[in-house]
């Protein structure tokens, strides 16, 4: 994830970015230097600070999107639950009106509601923005994933298919390829014979 949004470089390969791409990142942990700023100030800081006043209902609307009490968005983010601060940094990627958002264990320290309540927020995103999910939960990526990409180290493969109804595709292509690799070596033993 690192790679995509700029921050490292990659060790083989190119990345190339449409021009005034805009990525949104929620990395795993929130970042030492925001823990002393308000769920609001945290939310606010990526407008650019000629945009940050004029443009602030932004931070309400997103806000208000994800379900934030007014009292928590004036708490300081080291006094918040885990859960609170992955949901602030999910607004902060989402001010910036992405067109990739990028989710790095989005329900970690989330609870069941609030989990229920990112899938339906996830769901809603215009269909124009793409969404990549690194995540252990099977269960959240079914709700909301529509395409999966499986990578492997020779060859991947993409489905327009939820996460596991993709697996279970992925199984049946792999299947298919098995059975077609040992006609093709029954077809050359019968050659050489």
């Amino acid at each position: 994830m690192h790679c995509l949004t700029g921050e490292t470089e990659p060790t083989q390969g190119d990345i190339t970015r449409a021009p005034g791409l805009r990525v949104g990142h929620v990395a795993q942990y929130v970042p030492d230097d925001d823990l002393s700023l308000t769920l609001y100030d945290m939310v606010q800081k990526p407008l650019p600070q000629e945009q940050a006043a004029y443009k602030s209902w932004r931070v309400d609307v997103v806000l208000d999107d994800l379900s934030v009490p007014y009292d928590l968005q004036q708490t300081l983010l080291a006094s918040l639950s885990g859960g609170w601060q992955r949901t602030g940094m999910l607004s902060a990627a989402w001010i910036t009106q992405p067109d990739v958002l990028l989710l790095d264990e989005p329900t970690n320290h989330l609870y069941i509601h609030r989990i229920g309540l990112l899938e339906s927020w996830l769901r809603a995103l215009p269909r124009d923005v793409a969404v990549i999910i690194t995540i252990h939960d099977c269960a959240f990526l079914d709700a909301v994933s529509t395409r999966t990409l499986l990578l492997r180290a020779d060859t991947s493969r993409d489905f327009p298919l939820p996460f596991s109804a993709a697996r279970d595709a992925l199984d049946e292509a792999d299947a298919a390829d098995a059975r077609r690799f040992a006609n093709e070596l029954n077809k050359a033993s019968q050659l050489r014979k």
